[in-house]
């Protein structure tokens, strides 16, 4: 088992009884949120009142995340940045990439009084994931908690994480060269169509579904979808873990919330353990390649988070990644996936 329950210190000093009482209460939520039972089951599993166990989980997933949100996430810094850089290099050849973001609806049942707020354009309500990861699977940035309805254009914009990239205050290295021939360029995220072209974040070009799609932006796109790919197994990796995602949420909006951050810090708190220690459980390099995520359950695919309008900055710094990895940067089997 992992020592996840050492890493939760007592609040306050306690008898021994009194402390496994309180040790038991975080074997209940990690059990409603990896099996993903009703609340009424985990009540009569551990013969507790209904009202206490969703009183429970909230308390727990918030300790959860207050505890283990600094030690699961880097400090956005311009060192952690490259050393991200360097992993999808290594194992994605994207020169100068330093995370693939997206975002989800996580489904839940309707709020209370909640009217539309969450009600978003698939005809559920939910809230919004928005995540970036590394090369590796883990999240290092998430914004969570945007009502659904905003899901057409407005979160990335609304959101602190959005807003810190757009800006372009999130501590980026510095400008490097990718190959002799087209010179500097900005470290920059990879994401899909829904998301706009940024200098700092990169989509794919427009049409990639049609067959007379120039070849060059065909092995772009490619290229990008490969390393983009991900964050979307990160996402896969945690609903199939965390079976709490796997059908519609029914909690208060708080408890949600909470239930989302809880989940994505032991998804990486748990990956990392597995890392220091040299065990490979959580995520089975033979068997979680690829994820489908067009939907499960309480995940759900996210619509255009922005605009197709660009500036002629981020064209020209497409063309340049496009024309190393059609020159210096090309790979021999890229001609074969398109």
């Amino acid at each position: 088992m992992y020592p996840i329950k050492k890493k939760i210190e007592k609040p306050h000093s306690q008898a021994d009884t009194q402390y496994i009482l309180y040790i038991n209460k975080y074997d209940t939520v990690c059990r409603y949120l990896a099996t993903g039972d009703s609340m009424a089951s985990i009540m009569y599993s551990f013969r507790i009142g209904e009202s206490t166990v969703s009183g429970l989980i909230k308390e727990c997933c918030l300790a959860l995340w207050e505890v283990l949100k600094d030690k699961v996430f880097f400090t956005p810094n311009k060192h952690a940045w490259l050393e991200v850089s360097e992993g999808f290099n290594n194992y994605w050849n994207m020169p100068n990439c330093v995370g693939a973001m997206d975002g989800k609806h996580i489904v839940h049942q309707a709020f209370s009084n909640s009217g539309s707020m969450y009600y978003n354009y698939k005809g559920t309500h939910s809230i919004v994931l928005l995540a970036i990861c590394d090369a590796k699977y883990n999240f290092t940035a998430v914004d969570i908690g945007a009502p659904g309805r905003c899901s057409d254009g407005g979160v990335f914009r609304q959101c602190n994480l959005g807003k810190q990239i757009i800006s372009n205050e999130i501590d980026f290295p510095d400008d490097a060269p990718i190959d002799s021939d087209n010179g500097f360029i900005p470290y920059y995220i990879v994401a899909d169509e829904a998301f706009m072209l940024l200098p700092n974040v990169m989509r794919p070009y427009p049409g990639r579904s049609k067959a007379n799609l120039p070849v060059d932006e065909a092995v772009f796109n490619y290229r990008l979808s490969r390393a983009r790919r991900c964050i979307e197994n990160t996402f896969g990796i945690m609903a199939s873990k965390w079976r709490i995602f796997r059908r519609p949420i029914i909690a208060t909006e708080e408890t949600v919330n909470a239930i989302v951050q809880a989940s994505v810090v032991l998804h990486n708190y748990v990956k990392k353990y597995e890392s220091r220690e040299g065990v490979q459980m959580y995520c089975d390099p033979t068997r979680n390649q690829s994820h489908n995520m067009d939907e499960i359950g309480a995940l759900a695919p996210i619509r255009d988070m922005g605009s197709n309008f660009y500036g002629q900055t981020a064209k020209v710094i497409r063309e340049k990644i496009k024309n190393h990895l059609m020159n210096e940067g090309g790979l021999p089997f890229q001609y074969d996936k398109i």
